[in-house]
């Protein structure tokens, strides 16, 4: 969660050619730490072990989120 979060942060920052202005910013940021909080917070509690599945969800969402910066 707090990789995909600060690579959000990173992509407007630095990739947005337009600009990113701060209400858009107080807006943005807050809202995706929220959402991934819960997020995280709800994966947390599953007690299995990792499984296939999950690895390859892993390396979908590390190839996803490389492809999206």
């Amino acid at each position: 969660m707090s990789v995909y979060y600060i690579r959000i942060l990173f992509t407007e920052f630095v990739f947005f050619r337009r600009g990113v202005g701060w209400g858009e910013v107080f807006t943005i940021a807050p809202w995706l730490y929220c959402v991934f909080l819960v997020l995280g917070i709800a994966g947390g509690t599953n007690r299995e072990a990792l499984g296939a599945a999950g690895g390859i969800g892993i390396v979908l969402f590390v190839l996803g989120s490389w492809m999206n910066t």
